[in-house]
């Protein structure tokens, strides 16, 4: 997500702000209609529908050459809420993700604190499921991590 600074992340929720952001994009529709639910949506101008695109991955060698890594499909928006706008990218075909990330982010700006806690505390069992996923993906690529070291050397 696009700001104009650095995000506290540090609302009177328990919910870690931050952690949101990072996990909404994996959240499933039934999810998001729970935080949707806590958010005030029909006060939350949508200035740009969510679109997708291509944006081209532009990297740097080590020898200094730019060179285009690939193509990333994204879903962009733009909302306002009182006099604030944002405009949110978010990596993907994420329309509804996109929605309520700038929900979120511009209630931010407008310092609706109390909206944005529960907001925050309806994505924490998302966030728990998340996680533990996560996790257990992780434990499965360790378990399937090939040691070359200690392969033999084939004659």
């Amino acid at each position: 997500m696009n700001t104009d600074g650095p995000s506290t992340g540090h609302l009177t929720s328990g919910m870690n702000q931050t952690k949101v952001r990072e996990l909404l994009p994996e959240m499933t529709e039934v999810e998001l209609d729970t935080v949707i639910e806590m958010l005030p949506m029909e006060s939350v101008t949508v200035i740009t529908p969510p679109t997708t695109g291509l944006i081209m991955t532009k990297v740097r060698d080590c020898f200094g050459t730019d060179f285009f890594l690939g193509e990333i499909l994204v879903t962009r928006t733009e909302v306002g809420y009182g006099n604030e706008r944002v405009q949110v990218t978010l990596m993907g075909n994420l329309p509804k993700h996109a929605l309520v990330a700038g929900s979120l982010e511009v209630l931010e700006k407008n310092k609706e604190t109390a909206t944005i806690n529960r907001a925050l505390e309806a994505c924490r069992c998302a966030v728990k499921r998340i996680e533990k996923t996560r996790r257990t993906d992780a434990r499965l690529t360790a378990a399937t991590r090939v040691q070359f070291e200690s392969m033999a050397e084939e004659a």
